[in-house]
């Protein structure tokens, strides 16, 4: 498991994101601390991530 914490600057870098996308989406969905600032916790991103898989066959709608 990964205990870094990470700024919102270093989680909209990481998730490839604009830091309002941090604020006003990600922060809403995803636990975080306020420590010195927003901060949050790389594992806790890893397993947002995995939740956001979209399954290619469920979709199936989006391969026509």
């Amino acid at each position: 498991m990964n205990n870094t914490l990470m700024s919102v600057t270093e989680t909209a870098n990481y998730l490839n994101v604009g830091k309002s996308t941090v604020y006003s989406v990600i922060k809403k969905e995803i636990p975080y601390y306020e420590i010195g600032g927003i901060k949050f916790m790389k594992s806790d991103l890893d397993k947002w991530i995995a939740t956001k898989r979209v399954d290619f066959i469920k979709n199936s709608a989006h391969n026509k």
